[in-house]
């Protein structure tokens, strides 16, 4: 692949080879319409991958894959620019490579599917003038702007048919992993914990300390007593599981203080155990069914096994198709400023 940075980027040139960038969230591109007025002409262009241009206006709806929340704000300020610069100009390399890869492939997208997509930008603005006038003021004309729909559709066509669909696992597969990798599947003893923080300041002196146990002490007697743990959860816990009623979930030894752990682990089903004293305050505990140490069973780890084993695969077929593609690539980083920042220090 060649390289020709007439800003003398090397921080992007490293950022587009680096391959980090994955395609989600890219439909969120145009279809949103929440264009940035950038005041840049059409021909404004900041990069070219193998003779494609890429205009300012782009750079600005690339930004807004990492910062998306930008666009319902005017854009994005000089700041957010200069930190996602590289991720930005990386991710529209790997947009023009993987419709590279796609017309190779021959994979082409019906004409009245581009043309739906824009009938529905149009409502949205109201009339064909005022998308227009919008389009405009973000730096790109209509054409533009159906050429990139196209290009868009064609991509998510490609990376489904080539990529999605050749990542997935079926059973067989999983269960062969898994019979393979057993010893990935044990499980640590566990039991579902809920818990009441009643928190002490590091800096307590020892009056304020046991005012929060005697504190502590009258929710511990009324959770024993029969009053609604998550409810007491809820008004009286300084954590923030109090939300969820001071559930902390199915937990594993190890991963509580020892204080708290200790207690826990040796209770009954649905007793309730506290004031115990640690570090942070008084502990409050419930518990629940505990679960012995063992293996998960495939029927219950085949859902988590299959999203993780088919996600590393969709990396992986990504990173070939762009790493193929970036073998020829001609690529062109264009940065104003980063000129100036190289002829400042001759």
């Amino acid at each position: 692949m060649k390289y020709t940075c007439v800003d003398g980027g090397l921080a992007v040139m490293r950022a587009v080879l680096s391959g980090m960038v994955s395609n989600v969230a890219y439909a969120l591109l145009f279809v949103l319409l929440c264009f940035a007025h950038v005041n840049a002409a059409e021909n404004d262009v900041v990069l070219v991958v193998n003779g494609e241009k890429f205009i300012r206006a782009d750079l600005e709806q690339a930004f807004n894959v990492f910062l998306p929340a930008a666009v319902f704000h005017g854009g994005v300020n000089d700041e957010m620019r200069n930190k996602y610069r590289e991720d930005a100009i990386n991710f529209m390399v790997e947009q023009q490579l993987l419709y590279e890869a796609a017309l190779k492939n021959g994979v082409k997208v019906d004409r009245k599917v581009v043309d739906a997509q824009v009938e529905s930008a149009i409502k949205k603005y109201g009339s064909k003038r005022d998308f227009k006038k919008a389009l405009k003021e973000s730096g790109y004309s209509y054409d533009n702007y159906i050429y990139r729909i196209k290009k868009k559709l064609v991509v998510d066509k490609f990376t489904d048919e080539y990529i999605t669909k050749k990542s997935r696992y079926d059973d067989a597969e999983l269960r062969s992993y898994y019979d393979k990798n057993i010893e990935n599947f044990k499980r640590p003893a566990a039991r579902y914990i809920w818990h009441i923080l009643v928190e002490t300041a590091a800096n307590a002196s020892a009056g304020e300390r046991e005012q929060r146990r005697i504190f502590a002490e009258m929710v511990a007697q009324r959770a024993k007593s029969g009053d609604n743990f998550e409810m007491l959860a809820s008004q009286y816990s300084d954590d923030d599981y109090r939300v969820k009623g001071g559930l902390l979930g199915l937990v594993h030894k190890g991963q509580l203080v020892s204080q708290v752990e200790e207690v826990a682990f040796s209770l009954k089903d649905d007793e309730v155990a506290g004031p115990i004293e640690t570090l942070y305050g008084f502990h409050v505990v419930k518990v629940g069914k505990q679960v012995e140490q063992g293996i998960v069973p495939f029927d219950k780890a085949v859902i988590k096994l299959r999203a993780s084993l088919q996600e590393n695969r969709y990396e992986a077929i990504r990173r070939e198709v762009l790493e193929e593609r970036r073998k020829s690539a001609v690529i062109t980083v264009m940065d104003s400023e980063a000129i100036k920042s190289e002829e400042s220090k001759k």
